[in-house]
Protein backbone atom coordinates (compact mmCIF):
# COMPACT_ATOMS: atom_id res chain seq x y z
CA UNK A 1 0.00 0.00 0.00
CA UNK A 2 1.95 3.30 -1.02
CA UNK A 3 2.23 5.66 1.87
CA UNK A 4 -0.35 8.29 2.51
CA UNK A 5 0.85 11.96 1.50
CA UNK A 6 3.10 13.86 4.38
CA UNK A 7 0.57 16.18 5.46
CA UNK A 8 -1.58 13.64 6.17
CA UNK A 9 0.43 11.62 8.22
CA UNK A 10 -0.14 11.36 11.65
CA UNK A 11 2.92 12.33 13.68
CA UNK A 12 4.78 9.39 15.66
CA UNK A 13 3.91 9.23 18.84
CA UNK A 14 0.54 10.86 18.37
CA UNK A 15 -2.83 9.02 18.77
CA UNK A 16 -3.69 6.45 16.62
CA UNK A 17 -6.64 5.94 14.53
CA UNK A 18 -9.79 4.95 16.72
CA UNK A 19 -8.62 6.52 19.40
CA UNK A 20 -11.00 7.43 22.22
CA UNK A 21 -9.62 10.59 23.26
CA UNK A 22 -10.11 10.58 27.06
CA UNK A 23 -7.06 9.30 28.82
CA UNK A 24 -5.20 11.36 30.98
CA UNK A 25 -4.19 8.45 33.88
CA UNK A 26 -2.05 5.34 33.24
CA UNK A 27 -2.20 3.08 36.28
CA UNK A 28 1.04 0.60 35.98
CA UNK A 29 0.36 -2.21 38.72
CA UNK A 30 1.45 -5.53 39.61
CA UNK A 31 3.08 -7.61 41.93
CA UNK A 32 6.65 -5.82 43.41
CA UNK A 33 9.57 -7.10 41.06
CA UNK A 34 7.59 -7.96 38.28
CA UNK A 35 9.06 -5.40 35.57
CA UNK A 36 6.65 -2.22 36.28
CA UNK A 37 8.93 -0.07 36.55
CA UNK A 38 10.57 -1.09 33.54
CA UNK A 39 7.89 -0.83 30.99
CA UNK A 40 6.53 2.73 33.13
CA UNK A 41 10.01 3.85 32.10
CA UNK A 42 9.15 2.84 28.16
CA UNK A 43 5.59 4.47 28.47
CA UNK A 44 7.32 8.12 30.11
CA UNK A 45 9.60 7.92 27.04
CA UNK A 46 5.72 8.91 25.39
CA UNK A 47 6.00 12.43 24.14
CA UNK A 48 3.03 12.69 26.01
CA UNK A 49 3.11 10.25 28.88
CA UNK A 50 4.62 11.45 32.24
CA UNK A 51 5.86 8.84 34.47
CA UNK A 52 5.32 10.37 38.10
CA UNK A 53 7.32 7.25 39.81
CA UNK A 54 5.50 5.45 42.92
CA UNK A 55 2.88 7.92 44.69
CA UNK A 56 1.53 5.40 47.55
CA UNK A 57 -1.61 6.39 47.48
CA UNK A 58 -3.44 3.94 48.26
CA UNK A 59 -2.65 2.19 51.64
CA UNK A 60 -1.05 4.52 52.86
CA UNK A 61 -2.85 7.97 52.54
CA UNK A 62 -6.41 6.73 51.24
CA UNK A 63 -8.24 3.34 51.40
CA UNK A 64 -11.94 2.17 50.36
CA UNK A 65 -13.83 3.31 53.27
CA UNK A 66 -12.64 6.93 52.74
CA UNK A 67 -13.89 7.38 49.49
CA UNK A 68 -16.92 9.78 50.15
CA UNK A 69 -15.40 11.13 53.01
CA UNK A 70 -14.92 14.93 52.65
CA UNK A 71 -11.31 17.00 53.60
CA UNK A 72 -10.96 20.06 54.63
CA UNK A 73 -9.01 22.45 53.89
CA UNK A 74 -5.48 21.92 55.94
CA UNK A 75 -6.18 17.86 55.24
CA UNK A 76 -6.19 18.16 51.22
CA UNK A 77 -3.13 20.24 51.57
CA UNK A 78 -1.53 17.71 53.71
CA UNK A 79 -2.13 15.03 51.37
CA UNK A 80 -1.34 17.06 48.45
CA UNK A 81 2.06 18.11 49.83
CA UNK A 82 2.76 13.98 51.18
CA UNK A 83 1.88 13.02 47.21
CA UNK A 84 4.16 15.85 46.03
CA UNK A 85 7.08 14.51 48.16
CA UNK A 86 6.74 10.85 47.11
CA UNK A 87 7.12 12.71 43.01
CA UNK A 88 9.47 14.95 43.30
CA UNK A 89 11.86 13.55 46.30
CA UNK A 90 11.47 10.17 46.60
CA UNK A 91 9.21 7.58 48.54
CA UNK A 92 11.93 6.13 50.73
CA UNK A 93 13.53 9.51 51.87
CA UNK A 94 12.01 11.49 55.04
CA UNK A 95 9.00 13.54 54.53
CA UNK A 96 9.26 17.10 55.73
CA UNK A 97 5.50 18.09 56.25
CA UNK A 98 4.81 21.13 54.17
CA UNK A 99 8.14 21.41 51.87
CA UNK A 100 5.89 21.05 49.23
CA UNK A 101 3.01 23.46 50.22
CA UNK A 102 3.10 26.18 47.79
CA UNK A 103 3.46 23.61 45.03
CA UNK A 104 0.27 21.83 46.86
CA UNK A 105 -1.86 25.37 46.90
CA UNK A 106 -1.40 25.85 43.16
CA UNK A 107 -2.23 21.90 42.28
CA UNK A 108 -5.40 21.80 44.44
CA UNK A 109 -6.43 25.61 42.70
CA UNK A 110 -8.66 24.13 40.54
CA UNK A 111 -10.69 22.32 42.98
CA UNK A 112 -11.82 25.68 44.99
CA UNK A 113 -13.34 26.45 41.30
CA UNK A 114 -15.75 23.37 41.40
CA UNK A 115 -18.71 23.08 43.74
CA UNK A 116 -18.87 20.14 46.42
CA UNK A 117 -16.88 18.59 48.50
CA UNK A 118 -13.19 17.92 48.25
CA UNK A 119 -12.38 14.07 48.72
CA UNK A 120 -8.72 12.36 48.61
CA UNK A 121 -9.25 11.11 45.11
CA UNK A 122 -9.91 14.53 44.02
CA UNK A 123 -6.37 15.65 45.51
CA UNK A 124 -5.06 12.81 43.87
CA UNK A 125 -5.95 13.73 40.45
CA UNK A 126 -5.18 16.86 40.79
CA UNK A 127 -2.12 16.18 41.97
CA UNK A 128 -1.79 14.39 38.53
CA UNK A 129 -2.79 16.17 36.28
CA UNK A 130 -0.43 19.01 37.34
CA UNK A 131 2.67 17.31 37.76
CA UNK A 132 1.88 15.77 34.18
CA UNK A 133 1.39 19.23 32.82
CA UNK A 134 4.41 20.74 34.76
CA UNK A 135 6.34 18.37 32.11
CA UNK A 136 4.46 19.26 29.12
CA UNK A 137 2.39 16.06 29.14
CA UNK A 138 -0.81 15.55 29.58
CA UNK A 139 -1.39 11.81 30.63
CA UNK A 140 0.05 11.17 33.62
CA UNK A 141 1.26 7.90 34.78
CA UNK A 142 1.70 6.46 38.61
CA UNK A 143 3.16 2.97 38.83
CA UNK A 144 2.69 1.75 42.69
CA UNK A 145 2.77 -1.77 41.99
CA UNK A 146 0.24 -2.73 45.11
CA UNK A 147 -2.63 -1.10 43.18
CA UNK A 148 -3.03 -3.72 41.68
CA UNK A 149 -4.57 -4.57 45.16
CA UNK A 150 -7.21 -1.54 44.81
CA UNK A 151 -7.64 -1.04 40.90
CA UNK A 152 -11.40 -1.90 40.95
CA UNK A 153 -11.87 0.94 43.29
CA UNK A 154 -9.22 3.71 41.48
CA UNK A 155 -10.53 3.04 38.25
CA UNK A 156 -14.76 3.93 39.28
CA UNK A 157 -13.09 7.19 40.97
CA UNK A 158 -10.81 8.00 38.04
CA UNK A 159 -13.22 7.79 34.66
CA UNK A 160 -10.54 8.50 32.09
CA UNK A 161 -7.54 6.27 34.18
CA UNK A 162 -6.53 3.31 31.87
CA UNK A 163 -4.53 0.66 33.65
CA UNK A 164 -1.48 -2.45 33.04
CA UNK A 165 -1.29 -4.99 34.99
CA UNK A 166 2.04 -7.22 34.57
CA UNK A 167 2.46 -10.52 35.54
CA UNK A 168 6.39 -12.39 35.86
CA UNK A 169 7.06 -16.27 36.27
CA UNK A 170 6.70 -16.42 40.08
CA UNK A 171 10.35 -18.07 39.84
CA UNK A 172 11.87 -14.78 38.53
CA UNK A 173 10.03 -12.84 41.03
CA UNK A 174 11.26 -14.84 44.10
CA UNK A 175 14.84 -14.24 42.68
CA UNK A 176 14.11 -10.73 42.46
CA UNK A 177 12.70 -10.27 45.88
CA UNK A 178 15.50 -12.37 47.05
CA UNK A 179 18.33 -10.04 45.96
CA UNK A 180 16.30 -6.94 46.19
CA UNK A 181 18.51 -5.86 48.94
CA UNK A 182 21.37 -5.74 47.56
CA UNK A 183 20.49 -3.06 45.17
CA UNK A 184 21.96 -0.95 47.42
CA UNK A 185 25.13 -2.12 47.17
CA UNK A 186 24.74 -2.66 43.09
CA UNK A 187 24.53 0.56 41.48
CA UNK A 188 21.37 2.50 42.98
CA UNK A 189 22.19 5.28 45.04
CA UNK A 190 20.58 6.97 48.04
CA UNK A 191 18.80 4.24 49.26
CA UNK A 192 18.72 4.01 53.04
CA UNK A 193 19.97 1.43 54.81
CA UNK A 194 16.86 0.80 57.06
CA UNK A 195 14.90 0.06 53.43
CA UNK A 196 17.63 -1.82 52.30
CA UNK A 197 17.12 -3.99 55.78
CA UNK A 198 13.67 -4.17 55.51
CA UNK A 199 13.40 -5.27 52.13
CA UNK A 200 16.57 -8.21 53.30
CA UNK A 201 13.84 -9.16 56.52
CA UNK A 202 10.48 -9.00 53.56
CA UNK A 203 12.08 -11.85 51.64
CA UNK A 204 10.81 -15.88 52.70
CA UNK A 205 10.16 -18.04 49.92
CA UNK A 206 6.77 -19.09 51.29
CA UNK A 207 5.44 -15.30 52.67
CA UNK A 208 6.76 -14.00 48.85
CA UNK A 209 5.55 -17.08 47.00
CA UNK A 210 1.94 -16.10 49.20
CA UNK A 211 1.83 -12.80 48.01
CA UNK A 212 2.10 -13.42 44.18
CA UNK A 213 -0.76 -15.79 44.23
CA UNK A 214 -2.67 -13.23 45.99
CA UNK A 215 -1.49 -9.97 43.84
CA UNK A 216 -2.19 -12.47 40.72
CA UNK A 217 -5.46 -13.46 41.96
CA UNK A 218 -6.37 -9.67 42.08
CA UNK A 219 -5.16 -8.90 38.83
CA UNK A 220 -6.95 -11.24 37.12
CA UNK A 221 -9.85 -9.83 38.97
CA UNK A 222 -8.56 -6.68 37.86
CA UNK A 223 -8.25 -7.89 33.99
CA UNK A 224 -12.04 -8.52 33.15
CA UNK A 225 -12.51 -4.29 34.05
CA UNK A 226 -12.60 -2.95 30.19
CA UNK A 227 -10.13 -0.27 31.14
CA UNK A 228 -7.45 -2.90 32.19
CA UNK A 229 -4.99 -4.35 29.89
CA UNK A 230 -2.56 -7.43 31.50
CA UNK A 231 0.27 -8.14 30.17
CA UNK A 232 3.36 -11.04 30.57
CA UNK A 233 6.63 -9.41 31.37
CA UNK A 234 8.55 -11.96 29.22
CA UNK A 235 6.51 -11.34 26.52
CA UNK A 236 7.23 -7.76 26.69
CA UNK A 237 11.10 -8.22 26.57
CA UNK A 238 10.47 -10.89 24.34
CA UNK A 239 8.42 -8.76 22.18
CA UNK A 240 8.72 -5.16 23.42
CA UNK A 241 7.80 -3.13 19.93
CA UNK A 242 4.43 -5.56 19.58
CA UNK A 243 3.29 -5.60 23.14
CA UNK A 244 3.49 -1.99 23.43
CA UNK A 245 1.14 -1.69 19.85
CA UNK A 246 -0.85 -4.06 21.65
CA UNK A 247 -1.15 -2.01 24.72
CA UNK A 248 -0.88 1.89 23.02
CA UNK A 249 -3.70 0.97 20.52
CA UNK A 250 -6.71 1.32 22.24
CA UNK A 251 -5.32 4.26 24.60
CA UNK A 252 -5.12 6.06 20.85
CA UNK A 253 -1.72 6.14 21.35
CA UNK A 254 1.20 5.09 18.78
CA UNK A 255 5.12 3.73 19.98
CA UNK A 256 6.88 6.91 19.72
CA UNK A 257 10.82 6.78 18.75
CA UNK A 258 13.35 5.94 21.67
CA UNK A 259 10.22 3.80 23.85
CA UNK A 260 12.28 0.98 23.88
CA UNK A 261 15.56 2.88 24.91
CA UNK A 262 15.14 2.40 28.72
CA UNK A 263 18.02 2.21 30.82
CA UNK A 264 19.42 -0.54 32.06
CA UNK A 265 19.51 -0.09 36.08
CA UNK A 266 17.72 -1.00 39.18
CA UNK A 267 18.16 -4.95 38.86
CA UNK A 268 18.07 -7.02 41.82
CA UNK A 269 20.14 -9.65 40.20
CA UNK A 270 23.50 -7.71 38.84
CA UNK A 271 25.59 -4.60 39.35
CA UNK A 272 24.36 -1.56 37.09
CA UNK A 273 26.58 -1.83 33.98
CA UNK A 274 25.17 1.02 31.79
CA UNK A 275 23.36 0.61 28.48
CA UNK A 276 19.85 0.91 27.25
CA UNK A 277 17.10 -1.23 25.96
CA UNK A 278 15.38 -4.01 26.60
CA UNK A 279 17.49 -7.29 27.80
CA UNK A 280 15.18 -10.96 27.09
CA UNK A 281 18.33 -12.56 28.78
CA UNK A 282 16.42 -11.95 32.01
CA UNK A 283 14.23 -14.36 32.25
CA UNK A 284 14.13 -17.41 33.45
CA UNK A 285 17.27 -16.81 35.79
CA UNK A 286 15.82 -18.63 38.80
CA UNK A 287 16.95 -21.40 37.09
CA UNK A 288 20.39 -21.06 38.39
CA UNK A 289 19.83 -18.11 41.04
CA UNK A 290 17.07 -20.40 43.49
CA UNK A 291 17.86 -22.93 45.75
CA UNK A 292 15.79 -26.24 45.45
CA UNK A 293 13.63 -25.55 48.46
CA UNK A 294 12.92 -21.87 46.78
CA UNK A 295 11.71 -23.27 43.79
CA UNK A 296 9.84 -25.83 45.68
CA UNK A 297 7.56 -23.97 47.80
CA UNK A 298 7.21 -21.35 45.01
CA UNK A 299 5.67 -23.74 42.52
CA UNK A 300 3.67 -25.83 45.39
CA UNK A 301 1.85 -22.19 46.54
CA UNK A 302 1.67 -20.55 42.66
CA UNK A 303 0.99 -23.85 40.32
CA UNK A 304 -2.60 -23.12 39.44
CA UNK A 305 -2.04 -19.20 38.67
CA UNK A 306 0.74 -19.98 37.17
CA UNK A 307 -0.15 -22.47 35.14
CA UNK A 308 -2.85 -20.46 33.97
CA UNK A 309 -0.42 -17.58 32.57
CA UNK A 310 1.59 -19.98 30.97
CA UNK A 311 4.59 -20.64 33.53
CA UNK A 312 5.35 -24.71 34.01
CA UNK A 313 6.99 -26.23 36.78
CA UNK A 314 9.66 -28.21 36.74
CA UNK A 315 10.08 -31.90 38.08
CA UNK A 316 11.18 -31.47 41.49
CA UNK A 317 11.63 -33.86 44.47
CA UNK A 318 10.87 -31.51 48.07
CA UNK A 319 14.18 -31.45 49.47
CA UNK A 320 12.98 -32.72 53.30
CA UNK A 321 16.46 -30.89 54.81
CA UNK A 322 16.08 -27.13 53.31
CA UNK A 323 12.64 -27.36 53.54
CA UNK A 324 13.17 -27.84 57.11
CA UNK A 325 15.72 -24.97 57.26
CA UNK A 326 13.14 -22.71 55.45
CA UNK A 327 10.05 -23.59 58.51
CA UNK A 328 12.95 -22.39 60.75
CA UNK A 329 13.88 -19.16 59.32
CA UNK A 330 9.86 -18.67 58.59
CA UNK A 331 8.94 -16.87 61.96
CA UNK A 332 11.62 -14.82 62.84
CA UNK A 333 11.31 -13.27 59.45
CA UNK A 334 7.75 -12.78 59.23
CA UNK A 335 7.60 -11.10 62.52
CA UNK A 336 10.55 -8.72 61.78
CA UNK A 337 9.00 -7.81 58.58
CA UNK A 338 5.70 -7.38 59.89
CA UNK A 339 7.47 -4.48 62.71
CA UNK A 340 9.38 -2.95 59.60
CA UNK A 341 6.26 -2.74 57.62
CA UNK A 342 3.66 -1.50 60.12
CA UNK A 343 3.64 2.03 58.79
CA UNK A 344 3.49 1.66 55.49
CA UNK A 345 -0.39 0.77 55.40
CA UNK A 346 -2.90 2.79 57.62
CA UNK A 347 -4.40 -0.94 58.09
CA UNK A 348 -1.75 -3.83 58.47
CA UNK A 349 -4.99 -5.85 58.73
CA UNK A 350 -6.60 -4.74 55.33
CA UNK A 351 -3.53 -5.27 53.77
CA UNK A 352 -2.74 -8.62 54.71
CA UNK A 353 -6.35 -9.61 53.71
CA UNK A 354 -5.92 -7.62 50.40
CA UNK A 355 -2.77 -9.82 49.61
CA UNK A 356 -3.39 -12.97 51.11
CA UNK A 357 -6.84 -13.15 49.64
CA UNK A 358 -6.27 -11.41 46.34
Amino acid sequence: MPEAPASTQAPQGARADGDPGDVDVVLVAGNSRSGTTMLARMLGRHPRVVDLGELHFAEEMWLPADRDRALGGDEALALADRLLHNRREWYHRPHVPGAFAEVAREALAPLAERPGPVRGHDVLAAVLAHEAAAEGGDVALEQTPRNVFYLTELLDLLPRARAVVLVRDPRDVLLSQKNWWRRRFRGTSGVPLATTFRQWADYHPLTTSLLWRGGVRAGLRAAEHPRVALLRFEDLVQDPQGELERLLRPWGLDVAPGMLDVPRISSSNSTDRGGSGVDPSVVGQWRTGLGRAETWLSQRVTAPEAQRLGYAPVPLRPPVLRLAGQALALPGKTALAVALNRGRSRSLLTSVRRRLRG
